[in-house]
């Protein structure tokens, strides 16, 4: 497969996660920022200047309500909601220990996420805290993938995955039962 075109540009971090945002930009996840590229103009990104205070960005999801707010994960155990308009963080979750792999829209004002300390978390961004805790993963649960607004699916694998005889995992939620 050839590429039509690269662009080259000096990010100071890995570029972890790409989304579009409209039908002429996508947003970057570089790091600590975020960027917007222009697709038509193909001119180099533009910083958004916002950001986590510490930590860098693993994963991003536009939330339901256009495409004015994201939810995003880091590293450090945070989930984060930031208006791209307003160029503000809106509401900081810290309740995952170290990194939280990815975030997930589940449904209006609703998010799941999933973390290094084997669980997933689900929110309703209207509220400050998480409102329920999905445990019983053997290790990392290092992606999650909603199927509708009822059903989540998350995927783990053990602590140590070279040395063990453990078998990863597949979990199905049913939102209306947890």
């Amino acid at each position: 497969v050839q590429t039509n075109q690269s662009i080259e540009h000096d990010f100071r971090g890995f570029v972890n996660c790409v989304i579009p945002f409209s039908p002429e930009k996508v947003l970057l996840a570089v790091g600590k920022q975020l960027f917007f590229y222009n697709t038509s103009k193909r001119d180099l990104p533009q910083s958004i200047g916002i950001g986590p205070n510490n930590g860098c960005f693993y994963s991003l999801s536009a939330l339901w309500d256009g495409l004015s707010k994201v939810a995003a994960s880091f590293d450090r155990g945070l989930v984060a909601v930031f208006d791209l308009e307003k160029k503000r963080k809106i509401r900081t979750y810290a309740e995952h220990k170290n990194t939280v792999w990815q975030v997930a829209v589940i449904g209006a004002n609703r998010l799941a996420s999933c973390a290094d300390d084997a669980m997933v978390k689900l929110y309703d961004v209207r509220k400050e805290r998480s409102y329920k805790t999905l445990g019983l993963h053997v290790g990392r649960v290092a992606a999650i993938l909603p199927l509708d607004e009822n059903i989540l699916i998350s995927a783990a694998c053990c602590k140590k995955p070279a040395r063990s005889v453990e078998k990863g995992q597949f979990s199905f939620w049913d939102l209306r039962y947890v």
